[in-house]
């Protein structure tokens, strides 16, 4: 799975149709893969439709926190994704080597930390505190869409941060072996409230270049969506299929809104 720190999990605008996909299995080829999948917000600004979205081209994410000035000015110095397996952290407590990104995880940008000295808000990996992995391996990094031109939507910036964690788990239970994870969190950075807001996905999957073979199915039980082919002279077994679904929403707040 290729990643990106501008909205879109997978396609790459830069790149062509060869280097663009997650695949499943690992190494699948045209099997099973996701060519895009996106993040998209809209909401009520001051009785104005803002949103922010990334399809195929033209994200409306920009790399990095918003500051205190609501302008984000330089990407650069946040233009990375942190990633830790959980075998780092064990070969750390064996012989003290630590990647780079081990050693340089971004507890001060909001990654989640275990805290391991007693000391709140540090990052000490000597003391004790590592990052608060989920599964096997974690992904970490911060976007916004206050530092771009929102050439798809055509609106003003809604001024949201957005902090992503994406991770993977080996199991015995297929599903979550050949299965990736990703949890958002939003923050409104602006001075302005965000009503009536919708968040969702923009998602194209496919088994291969010939998209006029697919068909897509939701199954409203699952809350999943997916897309599958049966081609027994393609594909091992005859089909392939493959799918997303939201496994937690927005937490509820008390006043019974969000």
């Amino acid at each position: 799975a290729k990643l990106h720190n501008t909205g879109n999990l997978f396609w790459n605008a830069n790149l062509g149709f060869s280097d663009f996909t997650s695949a499943v299995p690992k190494n699948a080829g045209t099997d099973a893969n996701v060519y895009v999948h996106a993040l998209w917000i809209a909401g009520l600004v001051e009785g104005d439709t803002l949103g922010a979205g990334a399809p195929w081209r033209g994200y409306e994410y920009w790399p990095g926190p918003i500051p205190e000035s609501g302008v984000p000015s330089d990407c650069a110095a946040f233009d990375q994704l942190w990633s830790v397996r959980r075998s780092d952290l064990a070969r750390f407590y064996e012989s003290g080597e630590a990647t780079e990104d081990l050693r340089t995880w971004p507890a001060h940008l909001g990654a989640p930390v275990i805290d391991g000295d007693g000391i709140p808000g540090n990052y000490d990996l000597d003391a004790g505190d590592q990052p608060a992995l989920r599964g096997d391996q974690t992904v970490w990094w911060v976007m916004n869409d206050a530092g771009n031109v929102h050439r798809v939507t055509r609106s003003a910036p809604l001024g949201l941060d957005v902090r992503v964690e994406a991770f993977a788990k080996a199991s015995t239970v297929q599903d979550i072996h050949e299965a990736t994870f990703y949890r958002y969190t939003l923050t409104n950075r602006s001075t302005s409230t965000i009503d009536r807001a919708f968040v969702g996905f923009f998602s194209e999957m496919t088994g291969g270049y010939n998209y006029q073979n697919d068909f897509v199915g939701t199954d409203t039980t699952l809350s999943l969506w997916y897309t599958y082919d049966f081609r027994p002279d393609i594909y091992v077994g005859g089909s392939w299929a493959i799918g997303a679904t939201v496994l937690e929403g927005p937490i509820i707040l008390p006043d019974g809104r969000d």
